[in-house]
């Protein structure tokens, strides 16, 4: 159990902490666990960071955010379509006992990571830097994305016979590499976009052998 486990995010009450680290721990998950949660909040930290010496405020409203990021992959279910949302759900019932962020923004943050790539860069900036946080692991080093990779594929071996896994996760690789921009924020883009599409052509070269 990492340190962040053992922490209720903004305040939430020691049972929610439970309830997620249950979630995060329920299922066939190698990727998609705590782990990542930690990731993309050190990957928050690092854009308000970077964001917060260029401008006044980095993010306009930091506590839906990090709700977001606490809750977005609390349902994560390879079969499923509907993830995104119930992970929304389980969101704003938090937030209806303890409201400490705006459920209506958090579902909107949560709702939109199943839209990846399709956001125009500069059109909602908290919005934009909680998605490249979500997939920074593109930028990744090799080592590390191709642990991913291998993360994704045991999360949908159950799911999906091996041939079909393998032409759909192609499929979605070629398109976000085909996107003229991967990270919506410029921070993102002009830290990780080479190394990400370096890791993109690797991958998909292991998928067409």
């Amino acid at each position: 159990m990492t340190a962040l486990s053992q922490a209720s995010p903004l305040g939430l009450p020691e049972a929610w902490r439970s309830r997620l680290v249950a979630a995060y721990g329920e299922g066939r998950r190698a990727y998609h666990t705590l782990g990542h949660v930690v990731e993309v909040l050190r990957h928050l930290a690092w854009a308000k960071e970077r964001l917060g010496s260029l401008q006044r405020a980095a993010l306009d409203d930091e506590a839906s955010v990090v709700v977001a990021v606490w809750f977005h992959d609390a349902v994560y279910d390879a079969r499923a379509k509907d993830n995104e949302a119930r992970s929304a759900a389980l969101a704003r019932e938090a937030l209806a006992e303890v409201p400490v962020a705006d459920p209506a923004r958090v579902t909107e943050l949560i709702l939109a990571t199943a839209r990846h790539g399709t956001i125009e860069p500069g059109a909602d900036r908290d919005l934009a830097v909680f998605l490249d946080c979500d997939m920074a692991i593109l930028g990744a080093r090799a080592a590390d994305y191709d642990a991913y990779e291998r993360g994704v594929a045991y999360e949908y071996a159950e799911a999906y016979p091996p041939a079909a896994f393998r032409a759909g996760r192609a499929a979605f690789l070629e398109g976000l590499a085909a996107r003229p921009r991967l990270f919506a924020t410029a921070i993102f883009h002009d830290a990780y976009d080479a190394t990400a599409r370096a890791n993109l052509r690797r991958a998909l070269a292991a998928l067409r052998t």
